[in-house]
């Protein structure tokens, strides 16, 4: 049986699906291929945030037939990203490298330093998920790489998160405390309250891990706080984590929580 909150997260994104729908209809009767194409992105990313990864893969790949490879490289690369993405939630990790792969090859061509520390993030989060930490590593470093090269802060502040993650799951619980704390600076520097959020939770889990209950009640207890205000998913766990502390009780399972966002249409 479903949850009230389930059925109204459905509800929802049914709502905004029907408007999109609606545009869509309008600009495929004036044959507007650009357009039809900037719809299906959004609604495949619609249908992400809401955890429609089957309905987003579709809109994702009628995206792909609405753009021309000689004039909608950037565009195209974004797509397979958010492509990428969608199947990684599903497990369909040979799809979805496939999707990386492709648009790395577009954004390399076409020199944007972003994208590709963008598609090098993406392949960092889909080796450490399959276990290969070594390539997931590489990758990550190629991503901080060009993202300071490009000046872009949100994308190392990323990067530096899951290095963090990465590095607990080896349980160099030190080394990852150092991500975490460069990612939380630059997040806070940001003004990016999620992300702080988040990271805070991390640091949290690592506390716990050494031991110092104290310190990691003290780290959930001010992301909780923010999480919740910003009704982000992730207050679940994170409370779910503070109130086994508190009372003492079943060992921390190691979970990566993680600060990256699916780029699609922005």
């Amino acid at each position: 049986m479903k949850s009230r909150s389930t059925s109204l997260q459905q509800k929802r994104y049914l709502e905004l699906r029907e408007l999109y729908l609606q545009q869509l209809d309008i600009y495929s009767t004036a044959n507007r291929n650009s357009e039809i194409a900037t719809i299906l992105l959004k609604m495949g990313d619609l249908a992400t945030q809401y955890e429609q990864y089957h309905e987003a893969v579709g809109y994702y790949q009628r995206c792909l037939t609405m753009l021309e490879p000689d004039e909608n490289a950037q565009e195209i690369s974004t797509v397979l990203n958010a492509l990428g993405q969608a199947y990684v939630r599903f497990g369909k990790y040979v799809d979805a490298e496939e999707c990386y792969k492709k648009a790395l090859v577009i954004t390399e061509n076409t020199q944007n330093k972003q994208l590709t520390a963008l598609v090098y993030h993406h392949l960092g989060m889909l080796y450490a998920r399959r276990g290969n930490l070594q390539q997931a590593f590489e990758y990550y470093r190629d991503s901080l790489r060009l993202d300071r090269a490009a000046e872009n802060k949100e994308g190392v502040a990323c990067t530096l998160h899951e290095l963090g993650n990465l590095m607990v799951h080896q349980s160099n619980y030190e080394e990852a405390q150092r991500y975490y704390y460069e990612s939380l600076r630059i997040k806070t520097e940001l003004g990016d309250r999620r992300g702080t959020a988040i990271t805070q939770a991390a640091m949290g889990q690592v506390s716990a891990l050494q031991g110092d209950i104290e310190e990691a009640i003290r780290l959930w207890n001010h992301s909780l706080t923010v999480l919740e205000a910003l009704q982000a998913s992730e207050a679940e766990l994170v409370n779910e984590w503070l109130s086994a502390c508190q009372r003492g009780g079943k060992p921390l399972k190691i979970t990566h929580l993680s600060s990256s966002k699916i780029f699609g249409s922005g």
